[in-house]
């Protein structure tokens, strides 16, 4: 059955283990979650360091600053496409819209900077405002529909 599992290794089998059950339990809650046609909402930094500091009190291993998952991007893939899709329904970024942008406009922004850190900056200045403009939006949207089409 090729193409239908994960293949993971590490230093040790244990650390191989570790990632395989991460993979399975986030391939599972993924699943659950994308059944409500809403976009998921990413863990923010300090949750993921407070799940490594969970598991170092575990005494399993943790290979220093290595992410657990880019949940940003899957098989080499941008996760954007669905969320600017599903964003952009209306034909504009909506203010309430935003929170989920900057989840993942932020770690993509500070691993490949372009015109994800460019749109991020629109985004977050919208947000301190406490309104989005209609300029703004539409700056926002052809961006993202730029970003979606895989054009950093």
């Amino acid at each position: 059955m090729a193409n239908h599992g994960i293949v993971c290794g590490g230093r040790d089998i244990e650390e191989a283990e570790w990632f395989a059950e991460n993979a399975d339990a986030y391939c599972q809650v993924l699943l659950l979650a994308c059944l409500h046609q809403k976009p998921v909402k990413q863990l923010d930094e300090r949750f993921v360091k407070d799940i490594i500091g969970i598991r170092k009190a575990m005494g399993l291993s943790v290979v220093k600053d290595q992410p657990l998952y880019n949940t940003h991007e899957f098989a080499g893939k941008s996760m954007l496409g669905k969320m600017a899709k599903d964003i952009l329904a209306d034909g504009e970024v909506d203010f309430d819209e935003t929170d989920i942008l900057v989840d993942f406009l932020r770690p993509m922004a500070k691993a490949h900077g372009g015109e994800y850190a460019k749109c991020l900056e629109i985004v977050e200045a919208a947000r301190a405002d406490g309104k989005i403009t209609k300029a703004e939006s539409k700056k926002i949207s052809a961006m993202l529909r730029k970003l979606a089409a895989g054009k950093r």
